[in-house]
């Protein structure tokens, strides 16, 4: 698994996503806080699965997934072991 992630400035793309925001949003704090909640949920919901497609597609560990994200592997596998075997039973049943 080779990685530009070093070149990726999350700045950058923080101050870009909050430049689109704030124009879709009119600049109103409101709706600009109420979008960002809602980008985050998005982000959480990616980060499970593609931690979940890591463990499964490309035979990672919940140590290299905890690596990744920062946290224990403890933490990785509380946070995505459920999610694991709930996609293996879907997978098998289809």
């Amino acid at each position: 698994m080779s990685s530009n992630i070093d070149s990726v400035s999350v700045e950058d793309l923080t101050s870009d996503l909050y430049r689109r925001i704030t124009t879709a949003t009119g600049g109103d704090h409101g709706a600009i806080l109420e979008l960002v909640a809602r980008v985050e949920r998005h982000l959480g919901q990616l980060r499970q699965r593609l931690a979940v497609a890591l463990v499964l597609d490309h035979g990672a560990s919940y140590a290299e997934v905890g690596r990744r994200l920062g946290v224990s592997r403890q933490a990785a596998h509380d946070a995505y072991a459920s999610e694991v075997r709930a996609e293996m039973h879907r997978r098998i049943r289809h």
